[in-house]
């Protein structure tokens, strides 16, 4: 297909560095990361294509094409069957729930025979339309130039082309950062510099993405290649540092202690570092720094550092051991709707978008297996339509008993979370799968009180959102295993994990589409919510005695599609 074309001339824009003082000696805390943002990553020289899928019109056309890895990075080659005609070929990723997508682009030419020739790095929904992002460079007998592309289109081709930087000339040689939600905000950094930044775009890219190494060529006197390497995709460009102290200051340092990105914490005890400017990981340190730039907290050595990693001091985790004494209680479960009157109290939540959203609650009366507590479950569901495309738990009562955990479902069909809070505190996510669609649990220790649970979607979507109340769960490791899964074929969800511990909780959370109605779980549930004809979200858990093997599965009332997350909570 042929995607790019049109280079105008914009300005780059430079971003300075900063430095600062070495930090200060003496004892402080450790910051250990609790959440990695790393998707994907390839260095695209171990000749190993992995999940990469490689295909192109060229094969229909009968054109020449070729590819290979090597120290160098990934080949693709293409020559036109005829001259003037295009062909393609590509190097496809699978869907990506992500914002952020690199790679380092090699034209090995200034100038090309005759024809045109280009090559690009592109980010483009998963849905059926050819929408997408480019940046990538171009060759034409006069000469070769760079652009950055977005279009939107129908299931065949691109239809309307938007070019929102282009240089001509330039080196042959460059490290391409797209960022993206997808909706509205688009941000492009070649060579570490941002050439392109906007939040009121109308891009039309749902999420997942995928992302395409790809050449094209109307050329048909020889074959003529682009090359590819240090391919990454993360969930977002933001670093977060979590349950630190109010007015203190966040800040990455790399390994020479120069500092690169800093903030001020918020009243919430978190902040964001911005790390898109920068070739990812960034090898060094994340630091927290009092009001008169004293250093308080350090990660412990100079390390990998991922957009969307989520960091927080160690004196943040209380490590009090949990009772081990078994008893079991009664549940009792109620649900209440906009049609049903029940005993239970309604908590209708209206999003943001000014959309009305079902509520369903469920009241536990303590549930203990070897020292863990289910203490409550609640769940809402709603659709999405404009922004902040927020939706709202109202009320949740995490704080029963102690040694708390507070865990966060989200199921949807259009989009993912890029942030859940509970009473303004952030919390961080543990496990995703959305291939399908998406399903994603989110986590907190120790939450305190009642709030309510606001979660931040990427753009328009019908969503799910649950959370569970636990206690007697372990503050130093509270989630030791997780699960991720999706079919490829319809069928019904299932999904099986592995315990470490002795008198663990499982909890598991199916994503389907929303034709179609879940029953008949293996554990016992604790919501089950279908939105016709967008998204079926549901939950359920079981406590278990021993380590091994446990499965939680449902049964659809037609095959289809799904993802499902499940993880281990521990004693």
């Amino acid at each position: 297909m042929k995607r790019y074309r049109v280079l105008v001339l914009l300005v780059l824009l430079a971003i300075p560095f900063a430095s600062h003082v070495q930090p200060t000696n003496g004892a402080i805390q450790i910051i250990n990361k609790v959440q990695s943002g790393l998707l994907a990553e390839d260095s695209l020289t171990t000749g190993n294509y992995g999940t990469w899928f490689l295909y192109g019109d060229a094969v229909q056309q009968n054109a020449p094409y070729k590819y290979s890895e090597d120290s160098q990075g990934l080949h693709i080659g293409i020559q036109a069957a005829k001259q003037g005609q295009w062909a393609g070929f590509y190097a496809m990723s699978p869907n990506t729930a992500g914002m952020v997508f690199h790679a380092v682009l090699t034209l090995p030419f200034t100038s090309v025979p005759s024809g045109e020739f280009n090559t690009g790095l592109y980010v483009q929904t998963s849905t059926a339309h050819i929408n997408y992002i480019t940046c990538a460079a171009d060759a034409t007998p006069s000469g070769y130039g760079w652009a950055v592309v977005y279009t939107t289109g129908n299931s065949v081709s691109a239809q309307k082309f938007t070019t929102v930087y282009s240089q001509t000339g330039g080196p042959t040689t460059r490290d391409c950062t797209i960022i993206t939600n997808g909706q509205n905000f688009l941000e492009v950094y070649l060579d570490g510099q941002l050439v392109f930044s906007s939040t009121t775009l109308n891009l039309q890219m749902p999420s997942p993405f995928n992302s395409y190494l790809e050449v094209e060529s109307t050329y048909a006197g020889g074959m003529l290649f682009g090359t590819y390497g240090d391919y990454y995709a993360t969930t977002t460009y933001n670093v977060q540092v979590q349950n630190a102290p109010a007015g203190d200051t966040a800040e990455i340092d790399d390994s020479s202690n120069t500092m690169l990105v800093s903030a001020t914490v918020g009243s919430g005890g978190s902040t964001n570092l911005d790390t898109g400017r920068y070739h990812l990981p960034i090898n060094g340190y994340v630091r927290v720094y009092d009001p008169t730039h004293n250093l308080v907290a350090s990660t412990s050595g100079a390390g990998p550092i991922w957009g969307g990693d989520a960091f927080q001091p160690s004196s943040s985790t209380t490590t009090t051991t949990s009772s081990s004494t078994s008893t079991t209680s009664s549940t009792t479960t109620s649900t209440s709707t906009s049609t049903t009157s029940t005993t239970s109290t309604s908590s209708t939540t209206t999003s943001t978008t000014s959309t009305t959203t079902t509520s369903i609650t469920t009241s536990t009366t303590s549930t203990t297996a070897g020292g863990v507590v289910l203490n409550g479950v609640q769940s809402t569901s709603g659709t999405l339509s404009a922004s902040p495309y927020q939706i709202t738990l109202a009320s949740f009562d995490a704080a029963a008993g102690t040694n708390r955990l507070l865990v966060v479902g989200v199921q949807a069909n259009n989009a993912f979370a890029t942030s859940v809070t509970f009473g303004g505190v952030q919390l961080s996510k543990t496990v995703q799968s959305y291939y399908n669609n998406d399903a994603e649990l989110w986590y907190l220790v120790n939450p305190t009180g009642t709030g309510n649970i606001v979660v931040t979607m990427t753009g328009a979507t019908s969503v799910v959102v649950g959370a569970y109340s636990f206690s007697g769960v372990d503050q130093a490791n509270p989630i030791p295993s997780k699960a991720s899964l999706h079919n490829t074929s319809p069928n019904s969800p299932s999904i099986s994990l592995t315990t470490l511990y002795a008198n663990s909780w499982v909890v598991d959370f199916p994503s389907m589409g929303g034709g179609e109605i879940l029953g008949s779980p293996s554990c016992t549930q604790n919501w089950n919510v279908n939105l016709p004809n967008t998204i079926t979200g549901a939950s359920s858990s079981t406590a278990r005695p021993s380590p091994g093997s446990v499965t939680c599965g449902w049964a659809a009332n037609f095959a289809d599609f799904w993802d499902d997350v499940a993880i281990e909570v521990k004693a």
